[in-house]
């Protein structure tokens, strides 16, 4: 790749440069709400496997208890 840039290439570059920042910040807002997103449903899936494990030691519990 060349680093020599028309003037024309530099002119449309700042343009895209331009617009880039406005969709960069809004891709920043959108991937912290995928953060948090993210975390809620790690804590979610952490607290419904650990109720899932104690409802499993339950059922066997109660199967075992009917045999």
């Amino acid at each position: 790749m060349g680093t020599m840039h028309s003037v024309n290439g530099i002119e449309g570059h700042q343009a895209l440069h331009s617009r880039d920042t406005g969709v960069a910040q809004t891709q920043k807002k959108t991937v912290e709400g995928h953060y948090w997103l993210g975390n809620v449903a790690n804590s979610l899936m952490l607290k419904s496997k650990s109720i899932n494990k104690v409802s499993f030691e339950l059922l066997q519990a109660a199967s075992s208890g009917h045999r």
